[in-house]
């Protein structure tokens, strides 16, 4: 009986050994393959939250705590998910944004509706994130985007180092729009808070130093090319050569530099300062359907020489290159010659 007894002691006691080791092998095969496992089976609150997560917003963590099918989910602001160098273990709360006066991981640069008057025609793209039937009256410059949930990302496929301003009509849809260009890789994302794009727009045609007849810069951002306006043509946007040379079958560059203070230009270009009698023998140079864009150093002369040629009743298309000039297309361009 003895002997019976310290069999079952020991084979109790092997069972339970073996048991542990078994145990103590899933947990490490587990931390290997599932680092954390534990919160896939309960997911952190400030990931899961948002349901249904996986129907309406691919966030790729970690972990994928909420077990979200990414190939398949379905993404905000574009149609497919980064399965690559996305690593976030929660998710920004616009609260946090606001709050904290935008000075938070994960938001955008916030400026007041005043501010954006300021620096309006300073951005690379200006983004519009209004409904569709609020879009009427959005800045001619502006890339518009009425629905949130289709082809977003891929519309700005390229510009993830450029500088965006996102403006909808109070606020809200742009704040979310802004939150999710930073999780794609977009680096420079400014968000106009306080008000929307009519708020904005009413101090840009109020501007006492502006009139339709002598507009100002933000005039002609929202208005784009009119018989007093010429077009913008933020230098954020110019590519190379061949931006330039697509604005029309005939396209001439004219600098608007003194010649004396800045000899060096493009070997091509015209050399036409903002006067009339010069601007008019320009004319007398060129076909009546030739585009003229003009360039200077910062977008300052060029702008004026610009307004002048609209004034002046030139037919054709008219753009000045904003926000740079000179020194920055010759390196974007590698050229002499436009």
């Amino acid at each position: 009986n003895e002997y019976k007894s310290y069999l079952s002691f020991i084979a109790e006691n092997m069972a339970s050994a073996i048991f542990g080791f078994l145990t103590a092998v899933i947990v490490f095969i587990g931390g290997i393959f599932s680092p954390t496992i534990k919160d896939i089976i309960n997911p952190p609150k400030e990931v899961c939250s948002l349901q249904p997560l996986c129907e309406e917003e691919c966030i790729r963590t970690c972990d994928n705590p909420c077990s979200c099918d990414i190939d398949n989910a379905k993404v905000n602001y574009g149609e497919k998910c980064f399965k690559d160098k996305i690593c976030r273990e929660d998710i920004t709360n616009p609260d946090d944004c606001v709050n904290n006066n935008g000075d938070f991981e994960g938001c955008p640069k916030m400026i007041s509706v005043n501010e954006a008057l300021e620096k309006f025609t300073t951005f690379d793209y200006r983004l519009d994130i209004r409904v569709l039937e609020n879009t009427k009256e959005a800045a001619n410059v502006s890339k518009v985007f009425p629905d949130m949930y289709k082809k977003y990302k891929n519309e700005l496929d390229g510009l993830e180092d450029k500088n965006l301003f996102v403006y909808c009509k109070k606020g809200n849809r742009s704040l979310d729009a802004s939150i999710n260009l930073l999780k794609y890789g977009f680096r420079s994302i400014t968000w106009m808070y306080g008000g929307g794009y009519e708020d904005l727009r009413s101090l840009i045609l109020s501007d006492k130093d502006s009139t339709p007849q002598d507009p100002s810069k933000a005039r002609c951002y929202d208005s784009g090319e009119t018989n007093a306006c010429p077009q913008p043509l933020p230098l954020g946007q110019v590519k190379n050569a061949a931006t330039i040379a697509a604005l029309g079958k005939k396209v001439t560059i004219v600098d608007a530099r003194p010649e004396d203070a800045f000899p060096k230009s493009f070997d091509n270009a015209h050399r036409v300062v903002n006067d009339d009698d010069a601007i008019k023998k320009l004319f007398a140079k060129l076909d009546k359907d030739t585009v003229i864009v003009y360039f200077c150093q910062k977008g300052v002369l060029s702008f004026r020489a610009a307004k002048s040629v609209k004034r002046l009743g030139w037919k054709a298309r008219v753009f000045w290159i904003d926000n740079g000039g000179f020194p920055e297309l010759e390196k974007i361009t590698g050229m002499t010659y436009l």
